[in-house]
């Protein structure tokens, strides 16, 4: 007798070979696909996330070890008259005065 291959047969092939490849992605893939994308879109979510996490990571590593200098500087009446009689002379000739004549 000739073999004879039943429908079921491939279904269950079939069935067997989509279980392969979803389990032989990454399981980030897996969970993006999850929210009703393609593969490839699954990849470009992912992509996409890693870019934006990568450019937070350089911006918080710029600004915590290179900060910028572009804040107020202090004057000497925004300091508090207790801390103000701690301070040392030389310390105090180099703060700006707001009540400073301007020429």
């Amino acid at each position: 007798m000739a073999e004879l291959k039943f429908d079921e047969d491939l279904q269950w092939q079939k069935q067997n070979a989509y279980w392969d490849e979803a389990e032989s992605m990454p399981i980030l893939v897996r969970l993006v696909m999850k929210m009703g994308v393609g593969r490839r879109a699954a990849y470009y979510v992912l992509f996409g996330i890693l870019v934006i996490c990568s450019f937070a990571t350089f911006e918080i590593i710029r600004q915590t070890f290179f900060p910028s200098n572009t804040s107020e500087p202090t004057y000497i009446e925004d300091i508090p008259p207790e801390i103000l009689k701690t301070l040392p002379d030389d310390l105090l000739k180099s703060l700006p005065s707001r009540n400073a004549t301007k020429k």
